[in-house]
């Protein structure tokens, strides 16, 4: 968590930051993995870092693929997901949702 001491008889202040959670693989990532792309010859779903030239080419037949959403996950490449407020861990470093935005 991100922790900072305001004097010694006061707790320490958790500052949040805004954060994106997937809503299929819970993955929460303080960017969002970008634009989605499906292919309309192969049908593969993914964003511009696992694209086959970092545009909107699809990493597996090469052609260009129509945009189906504006954002999607960094980890999963699926579009359903939220933004957050999380906090960082200090024994696992991960982040951690606290609420909704």
């Amino acid at each position: 968590m991100l922790l900072k001491k305001t004097a010694e008889s006061q707790p320490p202040v958790i500052t949040p930051i805004r954060a994106y959670q997937c809503q299929d693989c819970s993955a929460i990532k303080t960017e969002e993995g970008g634009p989605l792309y499906e292919c309309g010859e192969c049908g593969t779903l993914f964003n511009r870092s696992s694209s086959a030239n970092g545009n909107h080419q699809c990493p597996n037949c090469n052609r260009f693929a129509q945009r189906i959403d504006d954002m999607s996950c960094a980890e999963c490449e699926q579009f359903e997901i939220k933004e957050v407020w999380a906090v960082e861990c200090d024994c696992c470093e991960e982040l951690h949702a606290i609420a909704e935005i």
